[in-house]
């Protein structure tokens, strides 16, 4: 199903009266009514907070938040549009639309023995999990790729015949990645108004076919079009972590690093509670910029923009899910007074109540002569998770070129400067995302050092075993950092 743009009221009403943050009429089921919702916050968190914000209750929660109360007045200013979608720890019910899995495994020569063995166990085990009416596809690729179950509805009968298709799949060949990946959104499209998934399995480096993360561009918009995302599954600790890294988050999926073949069941059972747990699809936001207010950038995301409106697409979400959306935008200069900053909406296909999902909401400051911009404290640490992000794969590019004392240098320089920042006192949800920053950064630095003892010099150690999962792993911790 087509998520439908949700059209805001008029700027123009908005402002009259308030120069703070409204909520314009949120319908999270068609025809349904639900009130703003206040930010629940204690005294010392609200004294901290730094800016209005909206949240609206539904299957998926909402909160749009700007990134300042107050600007200074006469001069233009830079400040950012926070949009944070959250998924129920449980869901309610089972979801109203059946699975449309694509499984795409990688039989080239290198997969021979037990990795080979091991995803086909994984692949059978998910089938026979899989509920009646949903729907799989069965794809195998080397130089090239071949159908082994075609689209086909579970039941009873059906079941044994696509396990018995996997019985026939043997290693031998070169690696085409993408005539894997042509063949399984080939197949998805056959059926509509389900959850489209790819499962991507490879354990090297793309020898036929499209080799670049550029050349696999076009690849990917055309499955985010599709509102199909890619659930990449790396074996070992040769494949091509940028691509499958890259395949993942542009189109919405997950990345899992399988570092020792036997971790493959643990990986297909966390994929198929996940895509069992779903509560919605075809989420989107949309940002409807106020006039004069112009976008500088959209953090970490793929978008596109048709004038004054900034789309985001978040696809599916399963429980507990957490995913946001930040934007950076200029306010232009102005007298005092309130100055309408966006309209914010969000979007999504309600699995749990059924039906088209909506809430709305309306983002202002306030221009003050001579004030002191002071950033909302959640926006701030949201912006510090990409500048993390940033110093990890900047870390983990040096270790991958043999310089390893300055891949410790960045993260070292990091760590400083997220230690510094997490002193000041702040809500408990931002001490957590402070917190997690430092976890990730502490974590790849010493899986760093470790790599490097472990080698005959320093130079070598991301050649090591250790040296390259270190890298998958830091990568990964790229990759959830900017969600």
């Amino acid at each position: 199903m087509r998520l439908i743009h949700v059209v805001g009221l008029s700027f123009v009403g908005m402002f009259c009266s308030s120069a703070g943050v409204w909520a314009l009429t949120p319908a999270d089921v068609p025809g349904a009514e639900a009130a703003d919702v206040p930010l629940a916050v204690s005294a010392p968190e609200a004294e901290l907070q730094a800016v209005n914000v909206v949240a609206k209750p539904g299957t998926l929660s909402f909160e749009a938040r700007l990134g300042h109360q107050e600007l200074p007045s006469g001069v233009a200013n830079r400040s950012f549009v926070q949009v944070e979608v959250t998924a129920p720890d449980t869901a309610p019910g089972v979801a109203k639309q059946a699975l449309n899995i694509a499984i795409a495994i990688d039989r080239s020569g290198s997969m021979k023995g037990v990795r080979l063995t091991n995803a086909l166990n994984a692949a059978r085990a998910m089938v026979q999990r899989l509920r009646d009416g949903d729907v799989v596809s069965l794809v195998s690729y080397n130089t090239k790729s071949e159908i082994l179950a075609d689209s086909v509805t579970i039941d009873q009968a059906s079941r044994q015949r696509v396990v018995q298709a996997i019985d026939g799949i043997t290693a031998q060949g070169d690696t085409c990645i993408s005539c894997g990946l042509e063949e399984s959104m080939s197949l998805l499209q056959k059926r509509t108004n389900m959850v489209d998934r790819i499962l991507l399995l490879s354990d090297g480096e793309p020898t036929s076919g499209l080799r670049s993360v550029a050349d696999f561009r076009q690849l990917e918009e055309r499955s985010a079009r599709m509102n199909c995302a890619i659930s990449s599954i790396g074996i070992d600790v040769d494949y091509n972590e940028k691509l499958l890294l890259s395949l993942a988050s542009t189109t919405n999926g997950r990345h899992h690093f399988a570092e020792q073949a036997k971790d493959l069941g643990r990986v297909f059972d966390d994929e198929l509670a996940s895509l069992q747990s779903t509560v919605a699809d075809s989420t989107e936001v949309e940002l409807v910029l106020a006039p004069g207010v112009r976008l500088q950038k959209v953090y970490d995301r793929a978008f596109r923009q048709e004038g004054d409106r900034i789309f985001v697409s978040l696809g599916s979400f399963a429980t507990k899910e957490v995913k946001t959306v930040l934007a950076e935008v200029e306010v232009p200069a102005g007298a005092d007074g309130a100055r309408p900053v966006a309209q914010v909406s969000l979007g999504y296909t309600d699995l749990m109540r059924g039906g088209a999902a909506k809430a709305q909401a309306a983002l202002s400051t306030v221009l003050t002569a001579g004030v002191t911009p002071k950033l909302d404290p959640v926006v701030e640490a949201r912006l510090a998770r990409t500048g993390t992000a940033d110093s990890l794969d900047h870390a983990n590019t040096l270790f991958g070129q043999g310089d390893v004392a300055g891949a410790q240098r960045e993260l070292r320089r990091r760590i400083d400067a997220v230690k510094e920042r997490s002193k000041a006192p702040a809500p408990k949800r931002v001490k957590e995302d402070w917190d997690r920053q430092l976890s990730d950064l502490k974590a790849t630095k010493t899986e760093f050092d470790d790599a490097a003892v472990e080698a005959p010099m320093p130079a070598a150690a991301a050649k090591s075993r250790d040296g390259k999962a270190s890298q998958k792993k830091a990568g990964g911790r790229v990759i959830s950092g900017r969600l």
